[in-house]
């Protein structure tokens, strides 16, 4: 898996080049589809409609975002935070998709409710 895990990293770094964001970690599940968590201050990320959460509000703001395994086609896409700095640092995918993410926040308004899927 780390091999396979590489490869999509190689193809990431080509297609993900969104300006003023950054990616800080990936997983993959079991059907090749790929999460990606980190931070952008870019207002116009994309975000997904009906995602958990639309609205840039911070310096900068932590995503979450999942991609099919094509690498082509963004399943879903949502920001996490509240008004300040809002960063995510490390995802995990459970065998039922269930994504985990950890990272960091200086928002006191972030709203930190246990989210049971996204969007």
């Amino acid at each position: 898996m780390i091999d396979g895990k590489r490869e999509k990293s190689n193809q990431l770094v080509a297609l993900f080049q969104h300006p003023f964001s950054s990616v800080s970690d990936m997983a993959v599940d079991t059907q090749g589809n790929v999460y990606l968590c980190g931070f952008t201050s870019d207002p116009s990320f994309p975000v997904t409609e009906g995602a958990y959460d639309t609205t840039f509000t911070g310096e900068k703001d932590a995503y979450v975002m999942k991609l099919r395994a094509d690498l082509q086609t963004i399943e879903w896409s949502t920001f996490l935070g509240g008004s300040d700095v809002d960063q995510a640092y490390s995802i995990a995918v459970d065998s039922t998709g269930c994504p985990y993410v950890a990272g960091f926040t200086d928002s006191t308004d972030f709203l930190f409710l246990l989210v049971t899927s996204f969007p």
